[in-house]
């Protein structure tokens, strides 16, 4: 099965509608269409063939959304890199990945200037041509961390994306009369989805250049539908003026996790549409939502499941995945693709939850098998952090835990034990590690190794 670019399928149907409001200016998918039809042409100027893997490290922008509309006409892998990772960071993975190219926003913004130079006839001659796919080719390439911290490459075909898309928006009922704030970031599976899911239904896609989007009273009036983690919906309920607006759309869809008993009644007293949500990268986002908004007494659960996906708790109480969305498998260094699937086409997540009630349509993700946490909607890896210090000279042991916090959910601290005579002033520990890594896995304190006596694997002090 082919499957035909969204972009143009919108255009087709509808070309005056609005597609994407960006910064107070309202974008038609003509206008759209176009814009895109001058970055593919940008691009073949550079070089991007078929079959090329294509890195960019940028945060979200209505230029990124496009430019990877026009790779993909190129025939190009889009590989989504956090713009917090570091030089090093970045420099290894696109070896590993033998990608041709490496774009960070100034690249994003040498190529909006190549094509706007492009002629309207030039245009005119390429938006002739239409665009299609396998079901099987490749469109997305997206790192996530593994059980020891180290990522994992995850590789998504165009059928996976779709079938993603198709689902949640019939679970959320969004359609092409509805507004998708782009909230979340593009180089994580659950601001990447939004793009396909206003595609698809021929919605409008809604970007702000404010940190805080839904405080932008330009872009929020659009808003149906917003996806959100923990720590941004704390924000937002800070915010009378957002609260407001928020109670008028028709779904946030709350994802991540710290979703805190306190946190639920925080939302059901400003009574806002929130939705539970439990998803992955593997499973193209989303795999349970629940149908009915959050209210006063639920029980934290992570929803329904949707369309297109399967689900089950095997006897171990891990739960297990697969269906239309599962992805293709993790990129190897041979370029060749590891489904880490089981014999009967299940994936295996690591999380470990149980049944809520007797009907068994709603799961409670109780923990997980391996130690990661959340913090800020970003997965910290304690294994990566303890690794990284105990390669300083003299430090002996290292073991990292969350603890609590108000803004993030959870956030790292450090327990150190060090060769006798030896010391490190916590700075000079945080400047090693932020050689290595994003900055948002850095401790937030350090201890001497005997603070830690007692302390469960999990603590929160």
């Amino acid at each position: 099965m082919r499957y035909e670019c969204l972009l143009q399928s919108a255009c087709d149907i509808n070309p005056e509608k609005i597609g994407a409001f960006v910064k107070r200016k309202a974008w038609t998918f003509l206008q759209w269409d176009e814009y895109v039809c001058r970055l593919f042409l940008a691009l073949q100027s550079r070089g991007v063939e078929q079959g090329d893997r294509v890195m960019i490290c940028s945060t979200n922008s209505f230029e990124y959304a496009s430019l990877v509309l026009a790779l993909w006409r190129c025939g190009a892998t889009v590989c989504t890199m956090s713009h917090r990772f570091i030089k090093r960071q970045l420099e290894d993975y696109q070896s590993f990945l033998k990608a041709k190219y490496l774009w960070t926003q100034i690249d994003l913004t040498m190529i909006h200037e190549e094509g706007m130079r492009v002629s309207k006839q030039q245009v005119a001659e390429i938006k002739k041509d239409r665009y299609s796919w396998n079901s099987s080719d490749l469109a997305l390439i997206m790192p996530t961390s593994g059980s020891t911290g180290t990522p994992k490459f995850v590789v998504h075909d165009y059928k996976s994306l779709i079938f993603s898309a198709k689902g949640v928006n019939e679970r959320l009922k969004f359609t092409e009369e509805s507004g998708w704030l782009f909230s979340l970031p593009i180089y994580h599976i659950g601001g990447f989805s939004i793009l396909i899911r206003t595609l698809f239904s021929r919605g409008c896609l809604i970007l702000s250049g404010k940190k805080d989007p839904w405080s932008d009273k330009d872009s929020i009036r659009f808003v149906t539908h917003m996806s959100l983690v923990s720590t941004q919906l704390n924000r937002l309920m800070e915010d009378k003026d957002s609260v407001n607006y928020a109670q008028k759309i028709q779904a946030i869809v709350l994802g991540g996790a710290s979703i805190t008993e306190k946190l639920v009644k925080k939302v059901t007293q400003r009574n806002l549409p929130v939705h539970f949500s439990y998803g992955m990268t593997e499973m193209a986002s989303q795999v349970c939502t629940s149908i009915k908004k959050m209210t006063e007494g639920d029980l934290i659960h992570a929803g329904e499941l949707i369309p297109f996906r399967q689900l089950k708790i095997n006897p171990d109480q891990e739960v297990l995945v697969k269906g239309e969305t599962l992805f293709r498998g993790y990129w190897s260094q041979t370029g060749e693709l590891n489904s880490s699937l089981d014999e009967d086409g299940w994936f295996h997540t690591g999380d470990i939850a149980k049944w809520l009630g007797d009907e068994k349509k709603q799961i409670v993700i109780e923990k997980r098998k391996d130690t990661m946490f959340i913090s800020g909607g970003e997965n910290i890896y304690p294994e990566e952090i303890e690794e990284c210090l105990l390669k300083l000279d003299g430090i002996l042991c290292v073991k990292v835990l969350p603890i609590k916090s108000k803004e993030f959910g959870e956030r790292p601290v450090a327990f150190v034990k060090m060769r006798e005579g030896c010391t490190y002033e916590e700075e000079v520990l945080k400047n090693h590690l932020k050689k290595h890594m994003e900055s948002f896995k850095i401790p937030d304190f350090f201890y001497p190794w005997s603070k830690r006596k007692g302390l469960p694997e999990k603590s929160f002090l």
